[in-house]
């Protein structure tokens, strides 16, 4: 550890203070901004990091309100693409999302919730051993694929997708998101105490002995993350004129997106209809930006360079927001 000399950092707003020791209170309340935006450097060693004494930490620029250097760090590993016109995504419980036009770059930041990594869902929970992370229908029987084989303990967010894909795709679920009394797929449904639900696995055949169910409730979460995202995308893609058939890549970054399936999140409609072949999974690009940045000073002065030309778009600033959140709650 006395061989590392320089450290770079990326995370949302709130990470970033809170690693340099600073307060949080003003991210808290309208206007949402925080005590530093632009490139900080500082001693490692006096945020308690097992560094070289002499090591310098230092952060990438963030780009407004919440959306942080962890995005700045993805957008430099698209940095060949700046001529083309896509959307970088990364959802979250605070979802990230930026388009990309011809190099003029419109970012936002979407108050997903925590149904997209398993929170507020009756069985939900993280993407690890013994979740549900993947959902198809095999003869009218949905299959489910758990992490680490075995009986599942929950359904963690790429999962919950996949089964409200499969649930749609079937007519199971009305666009209005309610769970049918005769479904076409083989799949029991009952009466819980949070309305109608389907039984994914029956007490018995699960870790924690109690039965895994999706019901009224959990749909109506995954709705409202949904229309968040979804209605970030849709006021950047008017802030910047572009129609869904002028994007011609959808990047989704970080851990969860790497799982996600396109033709899930496109049966949703968590994105505009695009054809499933745009859509790519780009992994932890924050940590590889990050990489890129310690490796070459070329690279911190692209992240300044992205800084200024990416417009941060406060959506509850925007007089069409309630309106398309309300609709986009629908399927």
């Amino acid at each position: 550890q006395h061989k590392i000399y320089r450290v770079a950092a990326v995370g949302n707003p709130v990470m970033l203070h809170l690693l340099l020791g600073l307060g949080v209170s003003d991210l808290g309340r309208a206007p949402y901004v925080g005590t530093f935006s632009q490139t900080v450097e500082t001693q490692a060693c006096q945020l308690g990091l097992r560094v070289n004494p002499l090591a310098q930490l230092f952060t990438l620029p963030q780009l407004g309100g919440f959306v942080g250097a962890d995005t700045t760090a993805c957008l430099m590993t698209l940095a060949n693409a700046a001529e083309a016109t896509y959307l970088m995504i990364d959802i979250g419980t605070n979802g990230e999302i930026v388009l990309n036009n011809r190099g003029r770059m419109w970012a936002a930041s979407a108050a997903a919730g925590p149904a997209f990594e398993g929170g507020a869902i009756s069985c939900g929970m993280r993407a690890g051993q013994g979740a549900i992370d993947k959902v198809t229908v095999v003869d009218g029987e949905l299959k489910l694929r758990v992490i680490g084989g075995g009986s599942p303990r929950g359904i963690c967010g790429s999962g919950l997708i996949d089964l409200v894909a499969c649930l749609l795709q079937y007519q199971d679920l009305d666009r209005n998101g309610n769970i049918s009394e005769s479904p076409h797929l083989n799949i029991p449904v009952g009466k819980g105490k949070r309305g109608r639900e389907i039984i994914l696995q029956p007490a018995g055949q699960t870790i924690t002995g109690l039965a895994l169910v999706l019901d009224q409730e959990d749909i109506r979460q995954l709705q409202l993350a949904r229309s968040a995202v979804r209605t970030a995308v849709e006021i950047l893609m008017v802030q910047a004129g572009v129609e869904a058939g002028q994007v011609e890549k959808v990047y989704l970054a970080g851990a969860f997106g790497n799982y996600l399936d396109p033709a899930s999140i496109l049966q949703i409609g968590l994105i505009p209809s695009i054809e499933a072949v745009k859509i790519r999974n780009i992994g932890n690009a924050a940590a590889e930006g990050a990489i890129m940045a310690l490796l070459s000073q070329k690279q911190c002065e692209l992240a300044d360079n992205i800084r200024t030309r990416v417009q941060y778009v406060e959506l509850a600033d925007q007089p069409d927001f309630q309106n398309r959140f309300i609709k986009n709650i629908d399927f």
